[in-house]
Formats: C-alpha cells, sequence, structure tokens
C-alpha cells in the first residue's frame, strides 16, 4: 500500500513547541503531525501565459510560443511549433525557463 510521505516544516515544529514554554509531549508530536499543523506550505507553481516561450511537452522545441485553447479556461495549450495540444500539467513538468 502507498502511502504519502509527510514533510515536516522545522521553522513550525520549533514555533509550535516553544508555545507551550515546555518539552513537547510525544502525544502532541504526533497531534500536530497529523492535523497538519507541522505541514510545510505549498510552493506555488509558475503560471504560463499566452506569448510566453516554454520547452514543449510534445516536440521538445524549448522556444516554443505557448497560446491557451480556450480564452476562458487555459487549461490546455497549443505549441507554436509542431501545433499539439498539451494540458498546463505537462508545460510545467517539463519547462524550467
Amino acid at each position: 500500500m502507498d502511502k504519502q510521505v509527510k514533510l515536516i516544516d522545522a521553522d513550525k515544529l520549533l514555533d509550535q513547541a516553544r508555545v507551550g514554554g515546555n518539552v513537547t509531549t510525544y502525544s502532541e508530536l504526533v497531534e500536530w503531525i497529523e492535523s497538519g499543523v507541522l505541514a510545510p506550505d505549498p510552493v506555488p507553481l509558475p503560471t504560463i501565459k499566452q506569448g510566453e516561450t516554454h520547452t514543449c511537452p510534445k516536440c521538445g522545441n524549448h522556444n516554443c510560443f505557448v497560446t491557451p485553447i480556450n480564452e476562458l479556461n487555459a487549461e490546455w495549450f497549443m505549441c507554436s511549433f509542431c501545433n499539439k495540444p498539451s494540458p498546463k500539467e505537462e508545460w510545467m513538468e517539463v519547462s524550467h525557463d
């Protein structure tokens, strides 16, 4: 059975332990972990905007201009080089520019 690894923010752990002014008990630590109090803040993902150049997940070209397929819902983008559509998640995985 696959379980997602739970990450702990060290600064949050120290701050939470200092709140009570004493050493934290094991049961308090377990409660904080299970409640998500110590979870790290999510890393913001960059956005893709029309006219920016990115690496296309289909053709691998590094200078593709992206164009949203639907102006109202920019979840899919068209590559200017190969003219193949790809969902936003695929563009985000390969683009580091």
